[in-house]
């Protein structure tokens, strides 16, 4: 990937949409372009994070390190993981390539530099997260009441299969 590839790639991620031409040049030429073939695993659920990838095109799955749960996939302008590249810590999910795939890493000494030089960006990232976390917040409580009505109804289906009296929904 050529470094005009490499910030357009990073101009796709909605995290970095403050940032200005000269910040994401500076972002680019701290990081790395990588080639990952289809089946390939870019980094394993557990493993040392040391920052994060961006998906400039193709695709990856993501699961939990079982492999248990149905994957989600990550394309164009996903950032992997953002966690990792503000925080220590390992990677929470392993990331497999569905196809042939670029991403472009950034190393959190790398980005962490980068916030220190321009702090207004940094405040505007937070902004950003804030509102993402706020989101799934709201919606995990959809979710969770969903699958409360879902336990109620299973509880009342047992109780009639039972022959008893069915519990008050609530």
């Amino acid at each position: 990937m050529s470094l005009a590839d490499d910030i357009a790639a990073l101009r796709r991620v909605p995290l970095f949409a403050d940032l200005d031409d000269d910040q994401l040049r500076l972002l680019a030429f701290s990081g790395e372009g990588q080639s990952v073939a289809g089946g390939e695993v870019l980094f394993e659920a557990g493993a040392p994070a040391d920052g994060g990838f961006v998906v400039a095109s193709g695709r990856f799955e993501l699961s939990d390190a079982s492999g248990g749960r149905v994957p989600v996939e990550a394309g164009p302008g996903a950032v992997l993981t953002v966690e990792s590249l503000l925080v220590e810590g390992p990677y929470a999910f392993r990331a497999v390539a569905a196809e042939p795939t670029d991403v472009f890493a950034i190393r959190r000494a790398a980005f962490r530099r980068m916030l220190m030089e321009y702090p207004a960006i940094a405040g505007k990232m937070h902004a950003r997260l804030a509102a993402q976390l706020s989101a799934l917040a709201a919606h995990a409580g959809l979710v969770a009441a969903e699958l409360a009505t879902v336990k109620d109804l299973q509880a009342r289906t047992a109780a009639e299969d039972a022959g008893e009296p069915a519990p008050a929904v609530g």
